[in-house]
This record gives structure tokens, C-alpha cells and sequence, in this order.
């Protein structure tokens, strides 16, 4: 048995709770579906994204930060949000000039792009 073994299992039980769940509340067997592969792939993706040092001696939770990660965590957030805040400013410059409130989709799409930004930059500093 691998060093991952046991990691894997217990995440693939994990995802089935996630789908199960899911199909309580919705009732629908696609959306349940979906939820399942969507955090088993998740978790798949995890060991091999370079995210974090693997430790074989914890079997359920290997995985353990660097300062190298959270150093590239905390630039990303900063670019996340320095995004998001140049969006929140612009947004209430046109709002001003427009003498409207700002329509909440505005807030939606400012939110959705901040979160995008974060996870361009966590990619881009993490691609070598």
C-alpha cells in the first residue's frame, strides 16, 4: 500500500458523503453527481498541485504548508484584493457620476473577479 493509500480512501468516502448530501437536499441525481466527482477531483488534484509538502507519517492528512506556500498565498490574496478594491473604486466613481446606486451584480461580478484574480496569481507564481 502506498504512502497515500489511506488518504485517497478516506477522500473517496468523503466525496460520496458530499454527493449524498447533496441528493437529500436537492433530490436530483445529476447535481449529486456532479458534487461527488467535482470533490473527488478535488482531492486528486491536491497531492500533485505543489500546494503542499507531502508527510507520509500522518496517512489521513499528509499534507503540510511551507513558508514558500504561504508566502505565494499571501501575494495572491494581496493581488485578489488590491483587484477587488480598484473594482469596489471604480464602481462607486460611476455610481456617483451616474447618480444611481450600485446594482448588486455589480458587487457579484467585483467579487468573482477578485476571487479570479487570486487564483490566476496563485497559479502563475506556482507554474515553475
Amino acid at each position: 500500500m502506498s504512502h497515500l493509500s489511506k488518504y485517497y480512501i478516506s477522500r473517496i468516502l468523503i466525496a460520496l458523503a458530499f454527493g449524498a448530501l447533496t441528493l437529500i437536499l436537492s433530490g436530483s441525481w445529476t447535481l449529486a453527481i456532479g458534487f461527488s466527482i467535482g470533490a473527488l477531483v478535488v482531492f486528486l488534484y491536491l497531492p500533485k498541485s505543489g500546494r503542499y509538502l507531502i508527510r507520509s507519517e500522518n496517512s489521513i492528512t499528509p499534507f503540510r504548508s511551507d513558508e514558500y506556500s504561504q508566502a505565494i498565498r499571501n501575494q495572491a490574496a494581496r493581488d485578489g484584493f488590491v483587484v477587488l478594491t480598484l473594482g469596489f473604486f471604480v464602481l462607486q466613481i460611476y455610481s456617483m457620476a451616474t447618480k444611481t446606486a450600485p446594482s448588486a451584480n455589480g458587487f457579484t461580478a467585483l467579487f468573482v473577479i477578485g476571487w479570479l484574480t487570486y487564483l490566476g496569481s496563485d497559479f502563475w507564481r506556482r507554474r515553475a
